[in-house]
């Protein structure tokens, strides 16, 4: 069936490749979001920024020694303008609160004529503006981010799914429900929120650190530097950690595919669990499992932990060293003006605080990530997956059936050393009905899952009139071909929706009478008509019910070529009564292989085909393969002795 891939891990790179489809259609909303948060960003540290002048302006206090002071006051100082002014045209410069707001930013800046409150004014006004900046792109941020992401991930899970239902028959047979709806699920709740630490931290997060360095670095170059060269002593312990995260939380999502696993077939064999008692087995057994997830749960919680105690730890040791520096600095000096002077230096701290809380939340997201990235990895892994089962490049639609259906030495195995089929040669002519017999493990069953391409043939083909099934669409090929099988399935809707399955833009008319003719109506008028409901997996019907529906839905499907899959040995004489009258009106006029145990099937066939370990041992009419006396013989009498009991 060809080698594995080796599947790639799902780095922050890779994450990127994958998700640009999805998020390319939403570009102009990124750039409006980028736009908002720069000025939320910006408003953000401009109200911090306002404590600026306010040491500068309105508490003008230095910090200095007694002889600095009375030197400082022996000299008077020069009033001059604020250096902005020189910037603007000249028209503007005598505009009084463009001085006033000018003036604010320039410490040593002093206008004639100006009095403190006309600079307390100015910040109060400043205060208030800022406010309303903050208010309107915080808002507008939130809405754009979510409108962003919500409209990511219902594409991404629509996706997902026309991914998964396009898989092959064989992916599903080796595949454990319950860790396919996991992955579609909680997996896909991760990748989610991946794109939630993308879009709503990763990308907002970084324009407020950038926008909070050059605050600092404003404020205080001096002591920005003694910081920020601080800042990889915290990145390596992260990125240790973030490893260590991703790899249990790996862990941890494959025993949640066990848990789902694992309800799942409680669900689906909750009779059997009742009936030998195995309620204690099942719990304590689900017990182990849920024990595992726990464990591997907590690995990733300490690896968290550890990161979250890491960061902190260095944001506070670095706030004590630069306070130490500042410190020292005034004790060997007596003045602050090297560093800024005193309303820079509480400006950087506050700018610093201010910083800490998206620093903060930047490493936790990155964390987080690790940590759902482990989802994404999981849902990539089958959204990526090629079906093994698809159109060859320059397939042709299917037209109609007018030949038949031959097998040519056909060969295949689900695993290399257990061959299923070994070289069958078959026709079928167009409108007969062949049936196939044999004991259990024969290849019956399989030899049907290769007309529709349920599996592709190893060796040899599968032709429709001439042409290979690997040189027809798929989308044709099923719409030339009704399968009916054993275990009839239905979905958990309606009646009506349940044949409409086969055809859906069939007439109300052509509903009615498939529903008559498979024998549908009678049951339908007891339940309340073709819109009542059928319960999950068909629960509110019958066996015999359940496969009516299903044959009414192959006949509105009114394709060509019939696929009968022991259709009536699960049910008893008087229900296959009528399951088999409606199969005769379906198999009229049709190209039918039907693979029957029940000897009123058999010898209604035009030709009998007898297989045992996939090869076909014996062919002819029921009564040529009688007169022989061979395996069908053997068959036959069994058959009769369990019917006659």
């Amino acid at each position: 069936m060809g080698r594995k891939r080796k599947r790639e891990r799902v780095t922050f790179k890779r994450y990127f490749q994958l998700m640009l489809p999805f998020v390319r259609p939403y570009w102009k909303l990124i750039v409006l979001m980028f736009l908002v948060t720069v000025v939320n960003s910006c408003a953000s540290f401009g109200r911090v920024g306002l404590a600026k002048p306010v040491f500068d302006k309105l508490l003008v206090v230095d910090v200095k020694s007694d002889d600095a002071t009375q030197a400082a006051s022996a000299v008077p100082k020069a009033p001059r303008e604020p250096k902005a002014l020189e910037y603007l045209p000249e028209s503007w410069r005598e505009v009084e609160w463009i001085r006033v707001f000018a003036a604010l930013a320039d410490k040593d800046a002093e206008l004639p004529g100006v009095e403190v409150k006309d600079y307390f004014y100015m910040i109060c006004v400043l205060a208030m503006f800022v406010a309303i900046v903050m208010a309107v792109t915080l808002y507008a941020k939130v809405i754009v981010q979510r409108m962003i992401v919500n409209s990511v991930t219902v594409d991404l899970r629509r996706h997902s799914y026309r991914r998964l239902v396009a898989q092959d028959v064989g992916f599903f047979d080796r595949s454990r429900s319950g860790d396919l709806i996991a992955r579609v699920t909680v997996d896909l709740d991760l990748a989610r929120q991946s794109l939630d630490h993308l879009i709503l931290t990763l990308l907002d997060k970084p324009i407020a650190i950038v926008t909070g360095f050059v605050f600092c670095l404003v404020a205080s170059w001096q002591l920005s530097m003694i910081f920020f060269v601080g800042i990889p002593i915290v990145l390596v312990p992260v990125a240790v950690l973030g490893k260590r995260i991703r790899k249990g939380a790996t862990r941890r999502q494959e025993h949640m595919g066990n848990i789902s696993d694992a309800l799942v077939q409680t669900f689906a064999g909750i009779r059997i669990i009742k009936a030998f008692r195995l309620e204690r087995a099942e719990a304590d057994r689900f017990a182990v499992l849920n024990r595992l997830f726990f464990r591997k749960d907590m690995s990733v919680a300490r690896a968290r932990a550890m990161s979250r105690a890491t960061t902190e730890f260095m944001y506070t040791f670095g706030i004590a060293l630069i306070m130490l520096i500042a410190g020292s600095w005034f004790i060997a000096t007596g003045s602050l003006e090297a560093l800024g002077g005193s309303g820079a230096i509480i400006t950087f701290f506050l700018g610093l605080g201010l910083m800490y809380a998206p620093a903060k939340q930047l490493l936790k997201a990155y964390n987080h990530f690790q940590e759902s990235a482990a989802g994404a990895d999981r849902l990539f892994g089958v959204v990526e997956r090629a079906p093994v089962v698809q159109n060859r490049p320059g397939a042709a639609d299917l037209g109609g059936v007018e030949r038949g259906i031959r097998f040519e030495n056909v060969r295949f195995h689900y695993n290399v050393d257990e061959p299923v089929l070994r070289g069958i040669d078959l026709e079928i002519p167009a409108g007969k009905t062949v049936a196939v017999v044999g004991p259990s493990g024969a290849g019956k069953s399989t030899l049907l899952d290769l007309i529709p391409r349920f599996y592709d043939v190893i060796d040899g083909a599968v032709k429709i009139d001439g042409r290979d099934v690997r040189d027809c669409t798929l989308e044709s090929l099923c719409r030339n071909i009704s399968v009916v099988q054993q275990d009839p399935f239905v979905f958990n809707s309606t009646i009506r929706e349940n044949i409409l399955n086969g055809r859906p833009d069939a007439s109300e008319a052509d509903v009615i009478a498939a529903a008559e003719a498979a024998q549908v109506m009678e049951f339908a008028e007891q339940l309340g008509g073709l819109d009542a409901p059928v319960g999950e997996r068909g629960g509110l019907l019958s066996g015999g019910q359940r496969q009516r529906l299903t044959i009414a839905r192959a006949m509105l499907a009114d394709a060509p070529i019939l696929l009968l899959d022991e259709a009536t040995s699960s049910l008893d004489s008087r229900v296959e009564r009528a399951v088999q009258q409606a199969l005769d009106r379906l198999m009229q006029g049709r190209t039918t292989l039907t693979v029957a145990h029940r000897l009123s099937t058999i010898r209604r066939a035009d030709l009998i085909v007898v297989m045992r370990d996939g090869e076909i041992v014996e062919k002819g009419t029921h009564d040529e393969l009688l007169a022989r006396g061979s395996l069908y013989a053997q068959l036959h009498e069994l058959h009769e002795q369990r019917d006659a009991r």
